[in-house]
């Protein structure tokens, strides 16, 4: 699999296990609180492996499910926010940060995204297949 989409649920899954294991290192989340994108911003994003790649710098909200599906991943000052995608996570438990199907690395090849702007489905495609696609001299055969 090359991540380019042939397999949705595939990618879906494997991003839902990497959540999980977040989620269970996580607090419970603050009772009484509504949904703020504020209280997410400066969340720590890890990789599969639970290191550091970045914080969310914005996060996107799919229109069916009302869950963000896509985060903005900021790396330095000086580096635009990357594009990537997650597995889908409620407003509400943002704020606790999310795991990323990347290293730090190939973060790098995500497309940039500017927080508070919108990405076109070109921009969400070429996420999904630069955070998803098997890593260079890696890719698995079906």
């Amino acid at each position: 699999y090359a991540g380019g989409g042939e397999d949705p649920l595939g990618e879906l899954d494997a991003l839902e296990r990497l959540a999980g294991r977040r989620a269970q290192a996580a607090p419970p989340p603050p009772e009484g609180t509504a949904a703020s994108l504020a209280s997410a911003l400066g969340a720590p994003v890890e990789g599969p492996l639970g290191e550091p790649v970045g914080t969310i710098a914005d996060a996107f909200v799919d229109p069916d499910s009302h869950r963000v599906t896509y985060v903005a991943v900021a790396v330095g000052p000086l580096e635009p926010a990357r594009l990537v995608p997650v597995a889908p996570v409620a407003m509400e438990e943002l704020w606790r940060g999310v795991v990323v199907a990347c290293d730090r690395d190939r973060l790098a090849a995500a497309p940039p995204v500017e927080p508070g702007v919108d990405p076109s489905d070109d921009d969400l495609a070429r996420a999904r297949a630069a955070v998803l696609a098997d890593p260079p001299g890696q890719a698995t055969t079906d």
